[in-house]
């Protein structure tokens, strides 16, 4: 059996060299099961969402006011420890391969997404997203690959398509969440069913990369990779700082990260505070809703008026009336409630 096993895998397996881009043709073999990764992690960072701020309170046992902090750390831990693990792994990533970080990525998802359902205390919920985070980097190492794999046009056309793809997916994802939730309660946990079904999509990915996804980097690179002067685990890191442009775009790119990620949190604890607190009581599957329309919106602003409004507007331009819509969209959010005062 593992012999035949070893057979399969070495006969779907294609070697770094015939991969290397030679065309400006996408490379849909490698690109597709880089986006259903992408959809994977999309499932393990937000389908949580909808159900988080019940989860605090009734199995918990957090008030109103504890809830908002407790569901801040729990989706602020995970990307802190993303942002700190992505070193090392992009360091590691250069040297062994995309395929090692991304497995590893993705079964830390697969396993932490499942026991997240069953964590008995918020410490150990707390503990599990941080363990996730610390091992996977999936986002950056699947740009990484993509770009080894894909030349010109059809690397700017995959990498467009990665993010319009992984929009949806957090839609989906969230969608999917507040639907699922409480729809089969398996051991008393209405929480349980989602996850598996989200854990079970990325361990079906996790086979397919295994099984199918082939190695975007020559041996000749990794040992280039290996044998480099500028060895340095934050060596990118330090090539930014000294980059003045780099570093304002990258300082830009964390501070509205924080941005987005402030607005996803205060949005959940809004809608789902009783409307005594002048909240609007939604339920995780009103959420679930919410949430999908926001995403699939998104999704269908980048598949078609995006390109327009950048080609009209330039970079700077779109950037900053983006930045404006949403200030004045958020702002107006809590106008919801209002009729209820």
């Amino acid at each position: 059996m593992g012999a035949t096993f070893r057979k399969l895998r070495q006969s779907l397996q294609i070697d770094a060299k015939q991969t290397a881009p030679s065309s400006e043709s996408v490379p849909w073999r490698i690109v597709g099961i880089i986006y259903a990764v992408i959809m994977g992690d999309a499932l393990a960072g937000e389908m949580l969402s909808p159900f988080v701020a019940d989860m605090c309170k009734t199995r918990f046992g957090m008030s109103e006011a504890e809830t908002g902090t407790a569901l801040g750390f729990l989706v602020g831990v995970y990307y802190i420890a993303q942002f700190v693990s992505s070193f090392l792994i992009g360091h590691l990533s250069d040297r062994v391969g995309r395929r090692i970080p991304l497995t590893m990525g993705q079964v830390a998802s697969c396993v932490g997404t499942i026991l997240f359902a069953l964590s008995p205390s918020y410490a150990i919920a707390l503990t599990i997203r941080a363990a996730v985070g610390l091992t996977n980097s999936n986002i950056a190492v699947a740009r990484a690959a993509i770009c080894d794999a894909a030349v010109g046009k059809a690397r700017t056309l995959s990498l467009s398509y990665m993010g319009s793809l992984y929009a949806l997916s957090r839609a989906v994802a969230t969608a999917f969440s507040g639907f699922t939730v409480g729809a089969v309660v398996i051991a008393n946990n209405p929480y349980l069913f989602p996850c598996l079904l989200g854990g079970g999509f990325i361990f079906v990915v996790i086979i397919a990369t295994c099984l199918v996804f082939p190695e975007t980097q020559s041996k000749e690179q990794r040992l280039a990779n290996k044998n480099s002067s500028n060895k340095g685990l934050f060596a990118g890191l330090q090539y930014i700082i000294s980059q003045p442009v780099l570093l304002k775009l990258f300082t830009l790119h964390c501070v509205h990260s924080f941005g987005n990620g402030s607005m996803l949190i205060g949005m959940t604890m809004y809608f789902s505070l009783p409307i005594s607190m002048l909240g609007l009581s939604f339920t995780t599957r009103d959420l679930g809703i919410v949430f999908g329309v926001f995403g699939f919106a998104g999704f269908l602003f980048q598949l078609t008026i995006f390109r327009k409004i950048l080609e009209r507007n330039g970079a700077h331009g779109t950037y900053s009336r983006g930045l404006l819509v949403s200030m004045i969209s958020t702002f107006a959010v809590p106008l919801t409630g209002v009729s209820s005062i």
